[in-house]
């Protein structure tokens, strides 16, 4: 004979009460996320490219107010998202910019290390700026040259 849902309710809460049946529920719970996890991501960007479409205009209108209305607030947000990912933003900065590398992330360590310019060989300080010189003309391999100063940067060719 079929429970009710009031004599179900009671009988869950009686069974996940006992710690044995508590654990083996998480571990069920867990396996089932595992064997399931990329089609949980699948559906779930489904669904929030289909909001983000279908509410496109009404979204950048709100964000833009709200910008407009929190000037403060979002710059602070900007400031402090970059003082706790300075690498990511580096990295992020470089690939904008038109640097290709593989290995971004040895690169940067390698940049950090840098105390001072590959061609002038003038220590770095808060006046003279690091820079990362790449050639412009190779679009396929990684492009990265000198890890040189501001103004070596900006006036050495070639």
């Amino acid at each position: 004979m079929p429970r009710t849902k009031e004599e179900k309710k009671a009988y869950l809460k009686e069974y996940y009460a006992k710690e044995e049946n508590k654990a083996k529920a998480i571990i069920r719970s867990r396996e089932w996320y595992h064997k399931n996890k990329e089609l949980i991501k699948e559906s779930k960007n489904a669904k929030e490219r289909e909001r983000y479409h279908k509410n496109k205009e009404k979204e950048a209108l709100r964000n833009k107010e709200y910008r407009a209305n929190n000037k403060e607030k979002v710059a602070l947000a900007s400031k402090t998202y970059y003082d706790n990912n300075k690498e990511k933003a580096r990295i992020q900065q470089w690939k904008r910019r038109g640097i290709i590398d593989d290995d971004f992330t040895s690169l940067n360590e390698v940049f950090k290390q840098q105390t001072h310019c590959w061609i002038c060989l003038e220590e770095y300080s808060n006046k003279i700026r690091k820079c990362l010189d790449h050639d412009w003309e190779i679009t396929d391999d990684g492009n990265v040259r000198y890890i040189c100063c501001h103004i070596c940067n900006t006036t050495v060719v070639g």
